[in-house]
């Protein structure tokens, strides 16, 4: 009788254990099923921003006539690179403008340059990152 109950016992620890297993492996893939969607969620929310600060600064550029100077002007922090004839704003992680003696500090900058055409190019870039964020890649001023 007792090799019969010392069996079941076993088998019991077993199935326990094999359950605890799955579990434990089903524990894993929901953990990073919610890193990976919090990174998604991060991801969205610098979109959704960046989308937002190009517009605002393509709308300014337009309503002061094509006038990088007066656009400048809007920003207190903005830097006019008079050599290739573009201007940068650089943003913290809030996405409040960051002063311009500390661009290293910088989590994303937009880039505001006039091109041979006419027109201008908008460019949000995730600071140290090639990839823009965003762009508009043509903003024309209509008289």
């Amino acid at each position: 009788m007792s090799g019969a109950r010392g069996a079941k016992t076993s088998l019991f620890l077993v199935e326990l254990i094999i359950a605890l297993l799955l579990f434990a492996f089903c524990a894993a893939v929901c953990i990073q099923i919610f890193r990976g969607a919090s990174t998604r969620v991060n991801n969205s929310e610098a979109l959704s921003r960046a989308v937002f600060e190009a517009t605002a600064a393509a709308e300014l550029y337009k309503a002061h006539g094509g006038d990088m100077r007066k656009t400048a002007d809007e920003y207190d922090d903005a830097v006019i690179n008079e050599a290739d004839d573009s201007l940068t704003i650089h943003f913290d992680e809030a996405w409040e403008p960051a002063p311009a003696t500390t661009p290293a500090t910088a989590d994303f900058t937009l880039t505001l340059r006039e091109t041979q055409d006419g027109a201008a190019e908008i460019i949000i870039r995730k600071s140290g990152a090639k990839d823009a964020i965003f762009t508009i890649k043509e903003v024309r001023v209509v008289s």
